[in-house]
């Protein structure tokens, strides 16, 4: 005899708390690519930052005023490419989770369904039973009462 599937009622709570989960999961995916956005929006200012020409003459102070500027840009577009990379590998995370919390779900959603087909085949067996008997029943009042 196979074993009986939980009943839907039993299966809903997992189910509704796999939902929260889920849509905790997707919130957490969303804001994760916010921050990412925000960090290669960033990183483009960086890049594209473009200094001004100067004018007139420049003196050595200037031009080493210049030199140390540029190394200071260089260096905020490298820690800002480290950034992005940081919030591309947590967007990457974030989906994985989301993406397995979902499959968990669909899973539960199917194994709720299958405990509604077992338990509309069990009310279909049992009322066919039902009529089964009933019809034995009268076949055998009629037979007996003549």
């Amino acid at each position: 005899m196979a074993a009986q599937p939980l009943s839907e009622t039993r299966l809903n709570p997992i189910k509704d708390l796999r939902s929260r989960k889920v849509d905790l999961a997707a919130q957490r995916l969303a804001e994760a690519q916010r921050v990412l956005a925000q960090r290669e929006s960033q990183l483009s200012e960086l890049e594209n930052y473009q200094e001004p020409a100067p004018n007139g003459e420049v003196s050595v102070q200037m031009l080493a005023n210049r030199e140390n500027f540029r190394r200071r840009l260089a260096e905020a577009v490298r820690m800002q490419r480290n950034a992005v990379a940081d919030a591309r590998q947590k967007v990457e995370a974030a989906r994985a989770a989301w993406i397995e919390l979902r499959v968990e779900a669909q899973k539960i959603d199917k194994l709720i369904e299958r405990s509604r087909v077992f338990e509309s085949q069990v009310r279909e067996r049992r009322s066919q039973r039902e009529i089964d008997e009933l019809a034995v029943r009268l076949s055998l009042s009629a037979s007996g009462g003549q």
